[in-house]
């Protein structure tokens, strides 16, 4: 039953809504200011009557909150909605997205005042200083002079700075990292951070690419907010999404390829493996670091790819489902591609009655001499590195995953079964991301057909 409570020349009209998830009762109000004019009479029957009709759209979910702000719904949405059902990846990019850019520009306005108009000022604003809450921070060459005089490396200083590798190489090469990440690191040093550390200069812009992900990040918080009765509409369904600008994608052709894997031939057996089963099946970076020797049928060459090594920002290394249900795939390799897994389980069992007691038997395929699991960082950063040191083009690891796509587009495989062995979500994705590499084979196709029937007329 709805209650009044004078106020002056206004009636507050209170209403009960049921109870929410967690047992606490939803209670909305609203203020009621009879017309001018009317009699005693008449208020107090219009009283009931907007008493009867408030009651009758609380209880039916109509009324919304107008008060909540996009950074009181943000946290409950992060905590409520994207934590549990989102890759843990995905929710901490959320996480960061929306205190590094989205909420010092919206944060303080109410949910329900957010119209279009400020959706697109914020995506022209991703394009201009001043709009991040981090700060960035440049570390002084010293710092590298520290850590060597001192004998730390940059291992031991991620792990006690709990820190990524990447984040602790790209501090000693002085380029900016988060405010937070140095102040973890000068922790660990137990050193003041003006020690090693200035301000730097904050990044100007976001890639069109980014500047969509922003708005599909804000598309699917608004969503949830209509969903859960928060406003009635979703302000990004009538704002026309950021420009992507997608970038060509770089590849290697088949002289490159056959190249890169004579290289390979001078590597560490852990990595010549990897890479050329990078090059060989097009997997993901953490696909092939999450493989298990369970997921190897040596007999029928199939690899079942079923999860992912991932890093987690302020989590560590941790294995994860895979990208998309599309992601999980079994795919069959050439039978040199198995042979060589073979050899590399080989020296791994080396490895292991080596170490004894100091191995770790994780059961995992591509680990280092005492059976530690490879951090992505740093397999990317051991490619970034082989590659300049063999004067190859300038590739970086996923250039491997559009090399084995654009091999099998130009052999003429057809592109359902190009995308089914790249995990793609569907296929427009994979017709999206190799456009030059199709209209590259339609036109081969074209000209074998002409060669096929024309060529001898052409001659004569």
């Amino acid at each position: 039953m709805a209650t009044v409570t004078k106020r002056g020349n206004t009636y507050l009209i209170r209403a009960s809504g049921g109870v929410d998830v967690n047992g606490n009762y939803i209670r909305k109000s609203k203020t009621w200011k009879p017309p001018a004019g009317l009699s005693a009479r008449e208020i107090k029957k219009e009283l009931e009557l907007q008493k009867a009709l408030f009651e009758q759209e609380v209880q039916a979910g109509e009324i919304f909150d107008q008060n909540v702000t996009l950074e009181e719904f943000a946290e409950r949405w992060l905590r409520d909605y994207c934590q549990p059902q989102l890759k843990a990846t995905t929710y901490q990019n959320y996480k960061s997205m929306l205190y590094d850019r989205i909420l010092p520009v919206l944060g303080n306005m109410k949910l329900c005042k957010i119209q279009p108009q400020h959706l697109i000022a914020f995506y022209n604003s991703l394009r201009a200083p001043g709009s991040r809450r981090k700060s960035y921070y440049q570390a002084d060459p010293s710092l590298k002079k520290y850590l060597r005089a001192h004998k730390i490396t940059q291992e031991t200083l991620s792990k006690k700075a709990g820190v990524s590798f990447n984040t602790v190489r790209n501090a000693l090469r002085c380029k900016n990292i988060y405010g937070a990440s140095m102040e973890a690191i000068m922790n660990a040093l137990e050193l003041p951070p003006e020690r090693f550390f200035h301000r730097a200069d904050e990044p100007t812009a976001v890639s069109g690419s980014t500047a969509l992900y922003y708005h599909h990040l804000l598309q699917s918080l608004f969503t949830t907010a209509v969903q859960w009765q928060i406003i009635q509409s979703n302000p990004c369904s009538r704002v026309k999404p950021p420009r992507r600008n997608r970038a060509e994608a770089i590849w290697l052709d088949d002289a490159e390829a056959i190249q890169l894997l004579e290289c390979l031939n001078s590597a560490e057996p852990v990595y010549k493996t990897l890479f050329t089963l990078y090059i060989f099946t097009g997997m993901r970076r953490g696909e092939a670091l999450g493989l298990k020797w369970t997921d190897i049928n040596f007999q029928k060459q199939l690899i079942d790819i079923n999860k992912e090594l991932v890093y987690v920002h302020k989590v560590g290394v941790k294995l994860d489902t895979p990208k998309n249900d599309s992601s999980r795939r079994v795919i069959k390799v050439p039978r040199p591609v198995i042979d060589l897994l073979e050899d590399w389980r080989e020296k791994q069992a080396l490895n292991k009655a080596t170490y004894g007691d100091m191995y770790e038997d994780s059961d995992f395929i591509f680990t280092n001499k005492v059976g530690r699991y490879l951090h992505p960082d740093t397999v990317s950063s051991w490619f970034s590195r082989f590659v300049k040191a063999h004067d190859l083009p300038p590739i970086h690891l996923h250039s491997l995953r559009h090399t084995n796509a654009s091999i099998m587009i130009a052999k003429g495989v057809d592109l359902k079964t190009v995308s089914k062995r790249l995990g793609h979500a569907d296929l427009q994705t994979t017709i999206m991301i190799y456009t030059h590499q199709i209209k590259t084979a339609d036109e081969a196709a074209s000209q074998m057909l002409d060669d096929l029937f024309f060529g001898k007329k052409n001659e004569d």
